[in-house]
């Protein structure tokens, strides 16, 4: 492992007659990397599968995983000492004299009271002593009584990958798998397969260990690089069928052969047989992993057979479900636009964790779903008043409303609901620190229209610190619809950075440059279909209607009405007798200035370079002008070359 972190210590601190494990790191390590927060499961499916280690923030969720609320381990048994090392946790555990090691690791084989499948796998190694019937009965329960709490907990747990030494060839690899797993996420596949090129140069495909094989060929399947994809499943292919997964570094090798052989399967197509021998092996009495083939058939978009292997395996009814696993799952039953199975998902995830955000997280995204918008609203509005660090749900929230609006213009009882959300909100906005009432009712009198209110609401907004992209990309609108055109290119910049993975940050961009930037209004309206369009998008078919009658008049050079203005100046949506306004060479070319700018701030491709003025009020010879006789020897050389052709090309058979 390259990325060695520094271990941690655990005190065992005994006060009446209770001991209590503090856990503190000895020196801070290097904070991790900021990784894309996808949709739920996406992760899960296509990403990198790099070992996992533990983060800094992770010692005081240990505390509470091994050390309590419970039972006592065994009777006459008490937990010693732990140590948080990268990529597991050990200790004691000393029992009528007998000490017992115990180690906690991340996820590599499949051990007795967890399966490979979980997020931990527990060990409570043997005594260096003879053990008789009642020793081996002791441990059992204490392994029993570990087993619990780490089901309790893991899913809390926060992991980071490990990486290699930066700028090694490893290193490089894994870093163009986490960037074409980013781009795959906003639907950017051009930007996926130049990110997978990078990584072959890194790590050419004949070398990849099989589990990057794997990796490679998952990605490269999403990306839509059919060669690429069916190369690496054809090395896998062959290496195991050769038996050379055995030879690849880590314990799990010969374990992975099995795996990889039923991914295999799914991934040549032969789904129903890869789903039934996964289900067979995950119902047996000592399941296997079925990680890989589920993986391989998500990626393949059989996310039917995908969620029948987990149901038949490590989620079947019963059971504590690990948290990585219910996550991919809940993103399977979001491809199948299964409402009643992500509601019950997330109702699943409550009850295993009652305090982890994430639960009502979910059911508010199966409300959604189901088209109950008022209760998915309640239940995001409730979860950040419990649980405030959770403030990255106001762009839901601002979506929830919009598709609420719509139904309320056609339904009485959805306008029942939008009245009693639009109260609730007004009531709650008087107090300073609920953040989502507040944008509420700015984003309420930006969509009427009135601007003027809506600017200093979203700007108090802005200074809370708050991580949503909702809230400069609120603010670049508001801006762009008063005619403040390099304030709303900033505020919709930020938010691009801040939230890729929202496909409305491009629509708005969209929005703003196209008045003088037809290039890169066309290429983002292109981005948010693809993003929209992706199996687990969820929005109302009206604006996918106009965002279609929206590019096709970009495309055509043309400007579309103000069918997204807010207010009552909006243009009511009727494409089959509207025309959109034609626009000049320069707003094609992407090369015109933005309005009260002198040159454009934003462009694709970027703008030339202007052209200055001598001392002598003589235009300045651009530093890229050629040379007057460059022309002259290029026509030359283009002429000699073609000479030498002809004089020395081979007479015709």
């Amino acid at each position: 492992m390259n990325d060695r972190r520094p271990a941690a210590c655990a005190a065992l601190v005994c006060a009446a007659g209770s001991c209590v494990a503090s856990v503190t790191w000895a020196t801070p390590p290097e904070a991790p990397p900021t990784l894309l927060e996808p949709y739920a499961g996406y992760d899960v499916v296509f990403g990198p599968a790099a070992d996992r280690v533990l983060g800094p923030e992770a010692a005081p969720f240990i505390e509470k995983m091994l050390t309590g609320p419970g039972a006592n381990l065994a009777p006459g048994c008490a937990l010693g000492d732990l140590t948080v090392e990268p990529a597991r946790i050990t200790g004691q555990v000393t029992c009528a004299g007998a000490m017992w090691s115990i180690a906690v690791r991340a996820r590599t084989a499949t051990d007795a009271g967890l399966t490979a499948t979980a997020q931990f796998v527990l060990e409570v190694a043997s005594p260096p002593v003879t053990c008789d019937a009642a020793c081996l009965a002791q441990r059992g329960a204490v392994q029993a009584e570990l087993a619990r709490r780490v089901r309790a907990r893991e899913a809390t747990i926060p992991w980071q990958h490990v990486r290699s030494a930066p700028g090694s060839a490893a290193g490089r690899f894994t870093l163009a798998l986490e960037t074409a797993q980013r781009a795959c996420a906003t639907a950017d596949h051009a930007a996926a397969r130049r990110a997978l090129t990078t990584a072959v140069e890194a790590v050419p495909i004949d070398a990849m260990n099989s589990r990057d094989l794997f990796d490679f060929a998952l990605l490269a399947g999403e990306a839509s690089a059919a060669a690429e994809s069916s190369t690496a499943v054809t090395a896998l292919q062959t290496r195991v069928t050769r038996g050379q997964v055995a030879k690849d570094p880590g314990p799990e090798a010969i374990r992975a052969a099995g795996e990889l052989a039923r991914a295999i399967q799914a991934l040549a197509g032969e789904v129903t047989a890869a789903a039934d021998a996964a289900v067979r092996c995950a119902a047996a009495p000592r399941p296997c992993d079925v990680i890989a083939v589920v993986r391989a058939l998500a990626a393949t978009h059989q996310f039917q057979a995908a969620a029948r292997v987990l149901d038949a395996g490590p989620l079947r009814p019963g059971v504590v479900p690990p948290g990585d696993l219910l996550k991919l799952r809940f993103g399977l039953a979001s491809a199948l636009r299964d409402a009643d199975a992500e509601l019950a998902l997330g109702r699943r995830w409550v009850t295993a964790w009652p305090d982890d955000p994430r639960g009502p997280d979910l059911v508010a995204a199966g409300l959604g779903r189901a088209g109950r918008y008022r209760e998915a609203i309640e239940t995001l509005h409730d979860l950040v008043r419990a649980h405030p660090e959770r403030d990255i749900v106001l762009g839901r929230i601002a979506g929830l409303l919009a598709f609420l609006t719509f139904a309320a213009g056609q339904d009485a009882g959805a306008k029942a609901d939008l009245d009693a959300i639009e109260a609730r909100m007004q009531l709650a906005a008087a107090s300073p620190t609920d953040l989502v009432a507040r944008f509420v009712v700015a984003t309420r009198a930006y969509y009427a229209g009135r601007l003027a209110e809506a600017l200093p609401q979203l700007e108090a907004l802005q200074g809370t610190g708050n991580r949503d992209p909702r809230l400069p990309l609120y603010l670049a609108m508001t801006h762009h619809w008063l005619g403040h055109s390099a304030v709303a290119v900033e505020h919709i910049e930020r938010a691009v950075a801040i939230g890729p993975s929202d496909p409305d940050v491009f629509y708005c961009r969209s929005q703003i440059v196209r008045g003088w930037n037809l290039p890169l209004a066309i290429a983002d309206l292109r981005r948010y279909e693809a993003m929209t369009s992706q199996p687990w998008s969820i929005g109302p078919k009206i604006k996918t209607d106009r965002v279609a009658a929206e590019l096709a008049c970009l495309e055509r050079g043309e400007l579309p009405p103000d069918w997204d203005k807010p207010g009552p100046d909006r243009v009511p949506f009727d494409p089959a007798n509207q025309r959109g306004k034609p626009v000049s060479a320069d707003v094609r070319a992407g090369t015109a200035p933005m309005p009260g700018a002198p040159t454009p701030t934003v462009a694709l491709p970027p703008p030339p370079t202007p052209v200055g003025t001598a001392p002598d009020g003589q235009p300045r010879p651009r530093p890229d002008t050629p040379a007057p006789w460059l022309p002259w020897v290029l026509i030359a050389s283009v002429a000699a070359a073609l000479a030498v052709r002809w004089f020395v090309r081979k007479p015709p058979k």
